[in-house]
């Protein structure tokens, strides 16, 4: 067996050599002895190889390791890393750290077990931040006397491991806009996007007095729900609900904002989505401008801002009243109706109380969803803004027959010819149902 010489400038490989390090099978036939820089090593055969976890963690901070696109950022909190190190000092963790090389790609990246390594790097640098009274030496000494395991794996491509990422997590803590950002980030383009929509959509919230938190977990869902935003623009869309942007549950096999936006990318050039998304920026900052000067005019005093999910509520709006091709007298109309209710609050949530005729109703504005936007009108008496398609009467079916009589007229033809329904399915006509028209 012959041994791999490691410098600061990559691996000594000899003429000849087969031999087994950390796991994996490295093999050069008949080369002249050269060096050969790391990355250009591939991994051959997988395994699990046992490495103190100060090893495993110096390799994360040297960037030997390299955190792959779809990766969500550090969220430890101070207590679960002091918890994490405890573990270490005794002995006690579990698990494995699962790293990673695509096939033609010698770097190693992390597909599982990013949090604690990052973790177990802030706790050798700084262990007083977290509780310990030793120094980061002694910190560095208990890493390196714990043992863990480095599960080493070859994925055909990133999306392959990105696959195995959300396998490994689905029923864990992630939330949705950490599960579904490496459907976004997959290339540089997406990474771009998942970027600059949510930076767009802040810098215009700002003009509209709201201030978004973008830094925690509310502010990764706002950032869906910009994604959503963004897509209902360029593609014209005039659903109502939009995508499950604020889903705070995983759902399995959905296909998620983050996976629809990727897609329509992917059919732009870089110079295309620059200009909708300036498009966007524009009609954001000027719907923005609109609803400050009604906000003002209606006396609400500029100090008073409005919260996230009110100011989304009207821009998700003001877009469904564009691609609805409903009057823009109509759009100030309900905004006017609006803040003028609003303005005996003291603030300007998107949750309030609505009376009218002797009644009380409660009614949330939702972030990502017009669902509510019949109701207010209703309230607000704006008539020829929002109207609901004409369905059938509900009634019970039969388990296997068709359903197609409960769908909306709007669905079963084009929207010149509303009077079409589905044609109805074999177990129908067995019953004699026939076609209707």
């Amino acid at each position: 067996m012959n041994t791999l010489t490691y410098t600061a400038r990559g691996v000594i490989i000899p003429k000849q050599i087969v031999c087994n390090a950390g796991g994996f099978v490295y093999r050069r036939i008949q080369m002249s002895q050269q060096v050969l820089p790391l990355r250009e090593v591939i991994m051959a055969q997988p395994g699990d190889v046992q490495m103190t976890i100060k090893s495993m963690a110096e390799n994360l901070e040297r960037e030997v390791y390299k955190i792959p696109h779809y990766q969500r950022d550090f969220v430890w909190e101070n207590a679960k890393i002091s918890s994490w190190a405890e573990t270490i000092i005794t002995h006690k963790a579990s698990g494995s750290i699962l790293i990673y090389q695509v096939v033609g790609d010698g770097s190693e990246y992390i597909c599982d077990g990013m949090q604690r390594l990052t973790a177990t790097v802030r706790f050798m640098n700084n262990p007083e931040d977290y509780g310990f009274t030793f120094d980061s030496d002694e910190a560095r000494n208990h890493c390196d006397k714990f043992s863990y395991t480095a599960q080493r794996r070859i994925f055909k491509n990133h999306d392959e491991a990105f696959e195995h990422f959300q396998r490994l997590n689905y029923g864990t803590q992630p939330i949705a806009a950490d599960y579904y950002k490496g459907e976004l980030t997959k290339n540089s383009t997406g990474r771009w996007l998942w970027e600059e929509i949510p930076r767009v959509v802040n810098d215009a919230s700002v003009r509209g007095h709201c201030n978004d938190p973008m830094n925690n977990e509310t502010g990764k869902m706002l950032g869906r729900d910009s994604f959503g935003l963004f897509y209902q623009y360029v593609t014209g869309s005039t659903i109502r609900k939009f995508w499950d942007t604020q889903a705070r549950k995983i759902k399995l096999g959905a296909s998620s904002i983050e996976a629809r936006l990727s897609a329509y990318a992917s059919e732009k050039s870089v110079d295309e989505l620059r200009d909708e998304i300036g498009s966007f920026r524009k009609f954001l900052i000027e719907y923005a401008i609109l609803v400050v000067a009604i906000k003002k005019q209606s006396g609400i005093d500029d100090a008073i801002g409005m919260s996230p999910a009110l100011w989304r509520f009207l821009m998700h709006t003001a877009i469904w009243r564009k691609n609805a091709k409903r009057p823009v007298s109509k759009y100030k109309e309900l905004v006017t109706g609006l803040f003028d209710y609003l303005s005996a609050y003291t603030t300007l949530s998107s949750r309030f109380t609505i009376k009218k005729d002797g009644q009380e109703k409660n009614i949330t504005l939702h972030t990502g969803s017009i669902t509510s936007l019949k109701t207010l009108c209703d309230f607000l008496d704006v008539q020829d803004f929002y109207e609901e398609g004409i369905t059938r009467k509900k009634v019970n079916t039969l388990p296997g027959y068709d359903r197609s009589h409960k769908k909306s007229i709007a669905m079963g033809g084009s929207d010149e010819d509303k009077n079409v329904f589905y044609e109805p399915a074999p177990l129908n006509r067995a019953r004699g149902g026939n076609s209707i028209s």
